[in-house]
């Protein structure tokens, strides 16, 4: 694959994102585009097409990207959605997590590329309740890191590992 500068692989993300309506009756996927480009460009995941992908970031690398997306059963239910990487050099998906009626959604990878929070739902409908969650980029360690919590997002330069923040508290008599 012809080598392209990290800025184009992020305009090419955000395109792919939109993108899976424009081709949905065509051929679902998750596609790497040329900046600046019109057409779907080259085909990078394929998934079928009553599967939906929930989430899509960058590593922070430019050298792949995870996602989540729904499986389906042999009725095409969506049964569950599991995170996956997608890794440029290899040209393969890996399963991150192996979730069975839990669904994973939006996810945010941290700045040092070592691990991914996403929200994890035990419903698949929209604005079911979700707690956010902690993988390793190998799918190691999984973990909850909050409960009743949304729309992961790390800040460039924060902390690989969380930590906890305390507030000073006040008691007044009343």
């Amino acid at each position: 694959m012809e080598e392209v500068e990290v800025a184009d692989r992020l305009t090419a993300v955000a395109r792919a994102q939109r993108l899976q309506d424009v081709y949905k009756r065509q051929a679902q996927g998750i596609y790497l585009m040329p900046q600046g480009s019109a057409t779907a460009g080259q085909r990078l995941v394929t998934y079928e097409t009553y599967q939906f992908v929930r989430g899509l970031a960058w590593l922070p690398d430019g050298s792949g990207f995870v996602y989540s997306v729904e499986e389906l059963d042999d009725s095409f239910t969506a049964t569950r959605a599991n995170v996956f990487v997608y890794r440029f050099s290899n040209g393969q998906p890996v399963r991150l997590t192996n979730f069975t009626n839990q669904f994973a959604g939006q996810l945010s990878v941290s700045p040092d590329g070592t691990q991914v929070v996403f929200e994890r739902a035990a419903a698949q409908e929209a604005g079911a309740p979700t707690d956010l969650w902690l993988v390793g980029i190998n799918g190691t360690g999984v973990r909850r890191l909050v409960e009743d919590g949304g729309a992961p997002a790390w800040s460039p330069g924060a902390p690989a590992t969380p930590r906890r923040a305390y507030l000073p508290v006040t008691l007044r008599p009343r």
